[in-house]
């Protein structure tokens, strides 16, 4: 197998040709076909994010097609398409990763891909639209006729919009480039601003960038009562208005990653197109400079690469 690895954090990734994996018992090898670039890739690799025993072919959002089962695997066979549930303890983070061409990982974290999705719409699936959904769904407890802001529309906020208005939500999204506001728009929000300080009275607001910043605007930016949902890990730590959240009642929740049944939600808006991923295609070559493209910020929707032929 070919595959980017990560051999020192601050260091570029390496290309490197390694022995295809072997299936364990519970194990499925899967050949990958797409494979999602996540600012998470980014902070793994510069070290701001140290998870995991290094060296490690990154790339935590994969879809694939099962070659090979391993014993006790009853529920696949070879030939099926597959997303990988992603995690702290899934492929990219705890052991190798979709920036390769085959990967290994548990049977357990599979979901068969519907018909009408293709793999780099499931790819994106199993992290961006996953976590996005546990956020709004789970974490937020999202309802019909809330006021919910979204923070950014890079990878997980362009999910996050068209989720919260398809669960019936008024939308507003904290999009700093003026250039995006209209892609904003067409994900399905109602109102776009260009500062987290233009929020207020909100009854759900989810960070997807996680600086001081907006974690101190977003606790400023809901109502009494109100709650934050904070998904991204920009800094290392955040000023918190401590007055404003006690007196307001505001509750603030970290959010990552999902369950198996919200995964398949997800793929199956993405079937039925109340789901439509804002994705930018790559090339498997193409993956080391991405990810810096993507360290820059700007890039509006997901970076996804295709690992056919890599």
């Amino acid at each position: 197998m070919r595959a980017w690895r990560l051999t020192t954090r601050g260091e570029p990734l390496e290309l490197v040709d390694l022995r295809d994996p072997a299936p364990g018992p519970g194990e499925v090898v899967l050949r990958t076909m797409a494979a999602g670039l996540c600012l998470t890739d980014v902070h793994i690799a510069t070290g701001s994010l140290p998870f995991g025993a290094l060296p490690v072919v990154l790339g935590h959002e994969v879809a694939g097609v099962i070659t090979e089962i391993g014993p006790e695997v009853t529920e696949f066979q070879a030939g099926d398409r597959v997303a990988v549930r992603t995690g702290p303890d899934g492929p990219g983070v705890a052991y190798d990763g979709g920036f390769g061409t085959v990967v290994r990982t548990q049977a357990d974290r599979l979901i068969t891909i519907p018909d009408g999705v293709t793999y780099e719409q499931a790819a994106v699936a199993t992290d961006a639209g996953l976590t996005s959904y546990h956020a709004l769904h789970d974490k937020g407890n999202i309802q019909p006729g809330m006021k919910v802001g979204i923070i950014s529309i890079g990878g997980l906020g362009s999910f996050g919009v068209q989720i919260a208005a398809a669960a019936g939500a008024e939308v507003t999204a904290v999009v700093r480039k003026k250039a995006l506001a209209t892609t904003a728009l067409e994900l399905g929000a109602a109102t776009v601003v260009q500062s987290i300080d233009d929020v207020r009275d909100l009854d759900l607001i989810v960070d997807f960038v996680g600086s001081s910043e907006t974690v101190r605007g977003s606790v400023l930016g809901v109502r009494h009562s109100g709650r934050v949902v904070v998904v991204g890990g920009q800094d290392e730590s955040a000023s918190i208005p401590i007055a404003v959240m006690l007196m307001n009642n505001v509750e603030i929740v970290g959010s990552n990653a999902g369950t198996n049944d919200e995964l398949r939600q997800v793929l199956a808006m993405i079937a039925d197109r109340s789901l439509k991923p804002l994705l930018t295609r790559i090339g498997f070559g193409e993956i080391p400079d991405s990810l810096d493209r993507l360290s820059k910020g700007g890039v509006a929707g997901r970076l996804v690469a295709d690992m056919s032929a890599g």
